[in-house]
Parts: C-alpha cells; structure tokens; sequence
C-alpha cells in the first residue's frame, strides 16, 4: 500500500524541517549535519534566526519541591498551631492539576481515595514570618493548577483528614 503525500503536505513538512533545523543546529554546522539543509533553503527560504534551543525538555528539570504536613486538626484561627502527625518531601510538576494532588496527598498519608481531605497552604509575608494556613478549594469546579493557587517550590501544605 503507497501512501500519497500531496505537495502542500510535503511543504509544510519541509518548512517545519528547516525550522526545527534552525532551533537545534549551529548556522556553520547544518549543511554538514543536514545534507538536504541548502537544496530546501533554495526551495523555500531560509528561516527567521533562533537561538539553539538549550532546554532539554526532561520533566524533571520543572519539578518543584512542597513539605507536606498531616496535621493534628483543622486549623481555625491565625494564633493556634495545629500539631504536625507526618511530614514528606513531596516533587510534583507546577501545572499539576488541584485533584491530581489531592490523589497524591491520599497516596502519601496511606488514605483510601474516598477520605474527605482538606488542603492548607501555609502563607508568609517572609522568611521570618510563621505564616497563617490558607485553605485550598479542593471542590472547585474549574480545573486549576498549583501555581493558580500561589503553591510554588519550597511551599508548605497542611493536611486535615475529615
């Protein structure tokens, strides 16, 4: 069976080529790493000047770092601290999504997947300041990351289980 490309096909395959050319190799080196490099610059031109891309695109080169505490109890006011039961290091992605680390957070405290669960996270003014525990909505209907609730590398969070 013979696939058929038709020309429009095999131009944007082209182009999206010298483009991907353009990002990943040094100007001196692309006719030697890509023979076809100066016969499709002729036929389409060639493209706008990118720096070499040096982001190696690993996952792990994003992950961020939060401590997560199993509390005592729920914490009510400013002033009183809740005991902490567990404590882990916990690596997860910026853009996880609020009920992905909810199932996490279950994994972690050995917590079957129907506990109710409430999620704090500790807020500081500064290095030197104790912080208050904001509450995270776990049952927001909006699908919202990590970073829309302000949860960054080095954050702290609370863990009440109901």
């Amino acid at each position: 069976m013979t696939v058929q490309i038709t020309d429009e096909e095999r131009k944007d395959a082209e182009v999206f080529y010298l483009n991907w050319m353009t990002r990943t190799t040094e100007r001196g080196q692309r006719a030697a790493k890509h023979p076809r490099w100066p016969t499709l610059v002729k036929l389409h031109g060639e493209p706008g000047e990118e720096a070499p891309s040096t982001d190696t695109g690993k996952l792990q080169d994003r992950m961020m770092t939060v401590e997560v505490y199993r509390l005592s109890e729920i914490p009510q006011n400013p002033s009183h601290r809740p005991q902490v039961v567990f404590q882990q290091t916990l690596q997860v992605l910026p853009n996880m999504p609020i009920k992905t680390l909810r199932l996490k957070l279950l994994k972690i405290l050995k917590a079957k997947p129907a506990t109710q669960i409430r999620v704090f996270v500790k807020l500081r003014r500064d290095a030197d300041d104790a912080g208050v525990w904001g509450e995270v909505d776990l049952n927001l209907t909006r699908q919202s990351d990590l970073v829309w609730w302000g949860i960054e590398n080095g954050c702290h969070l609370g863990v009440a289980l109901s």
